[in-house]
């Protein structure tokens, strides 16, 4: 039998005896009936060497099939301790993802981002009437659009890079996403133009991503 407490780098196999005396009695026996059948010694003790030698093929056999098994039945465990650990660890992989979304939506409804929500709330009011107006809301509070498209950056690149849930961004952001950035899209391309370079491009990439069916 296997012991159940597993120590690493060893299988320890306790073999039953039971096995070994019923090959031993029945070579005993069978060597009785023949040197009953013979009345040879001397081929009588050939019968049993050949017999021993034959019992002790079989017992090997036996018991190597019995360490075989003992082995298998140890790796089959080792594997399902492996594949419990995994699991877990993709449990927690995925709540912290959850968690860190969830912190996204909380930073969004803080107080200290007021300003930037009361922000983007006039600008998507002033797209709604004219491009004029946009710009002439946009120009008044400048700093605080760049906020905001800085915070739509950071969300952006956190699901690029898969370290956050992407459905539970999807949840609380795809409308400011998608609203802000159609609203402003005409002055980032302006933006870029004026300080030469690829501004807010993992947000182009989200809003492309999200728009998707």
């Amino acid at each position: 039998m296997v012991g159940d407490a597993d120590t690493i780098g060893r299988v320890n196999i306790r073999f039953p005896l039971t096995f070994s005396l019923v090959c031993g009695v029945l070579l005993m026996g069978l060597t009785y009936w023949y040197w009953h059948e013979s009345q040879s010694i001397k081929e009588t003790l050939i019968f049993f060497g050949a017999g021993l030698a034959a019992v002790s093929q079989v017992a090997a056999a036996f018991y190597t099939a019995r360490i075989l098994n003992a082995t298998l039945r140890k790796d089959d465990r080792d594997v399902q301790r492996e594949s419990q650990a995994e699991a877990r660890a993709q449990a927690q992989e995925s709540l912290l993802m959850k968690q860190q979304a969830l912190r996204f939506g909380e930073r969004w409804n803080d107080a200290s981002m007021y300003h930037a929500r009361d922000t983007l709330r006039a600008v998507l009011k002033a797209h709604a009437v004219s491009a004029d107006e946009l710009q002439k809301e946009i120009d008044g509070r400048e700093t605080n659009v760049i906020h905001v498209m800085n915070f739509l950056e950071e969300i952006a690149t956190s699901c690029r890079h898969g370290v956050v849930d992407n459905s539970i961004m999807r949840d609380q952001f795809d409308y400011v996403v998608f609203s802000t950035w159609e609203a402003l899209f005409p002055w980032v391309q302006k933006h870029r133009k004026a300080r030469g370079g690829g501004l807010w491009e993992d947000t182009e990439k989200l809003y492309s991503a999200w728009k998707q069916p």
